[in-house]
């Protein structure tokens, strides 16, 4: 097996930060776990691919991508909300059992869990369209005619939706600065 990393697990990516607060809220405040399903879940089902690109089921671009925290949230999912951590430490490998030990000794690290779990699902929403509009962008030039143009009106509706998040893209930086 791999070393294991000193300090607590951190994640693979910057959306991890928005990841472990999802899994924060639900460890700590497990009242919000079935509305954090409902909502991860309906990010799950909206971060499908443009429907001519086909999907394998373990496909990484569902919300919540760090193997270890989606092994957790999968866990709580499937034991719910009543589920202890000796429940979850049974289902879980060591790393994501010390995740979950690390979480557990800070009872007061989410102070106000509404407005933690709308941050860390907005950054989680943005990440899936921006993986959408690069796939759209990538598909717009091998496309012909109408389905070119019908790629290019969904592109315009998404960069639309992200800026209402307040998403950018290093494009629109860039453009601001020339």
């Amino acid at each position: 097996p791999p070393p294991r990393a000193l300090g607590p697990y951190r994640g693979s990516s910057p959306e991890s930060s928005a990841e472990r607060d999802v899994l924060r809220v639900m460890l700590l405040h497990p009242s919000y776990i079935e509305e954090i399903i409902e909502r991860v879940g309906r990010l799950d089902d909206d971060a499908g691919s443009h429907p001519e690109v086909e999907i394998d089921e373990h496909d990484p671009r569902g919300a919540l991508r760090d193997p270890v925290f989606r092994s957790i949230y999968d866990a709580i999912a499937e034991r719910g909300a009543e589920v202890s951590a000796e429940q979850l430490a049974e289902a879980l490998d060591e790393t994501a059992v010390g995740v979950i030990d690390v979480v557990l000794a800070e009872p007061g690290a989410v102070i106000e869990p509404r407005a933690t779990i709308d941050g860390a699902l907005r950054l989680l929403k943005e990440r899936l369209m921006q993986d959408k509009l690069g796939e759209l962008e990538r598909m717009t030039p091998l496309a012909t005619g109408a389905e070119k143009d019908s790629l290019l009106r969904e592109s315009v509706i998404m960069r639309r939706e992200l800026t209402a998040l307040g998403g950018r893209r290093w494009r629109s930086v860039r453009g601001m600065i020339d």
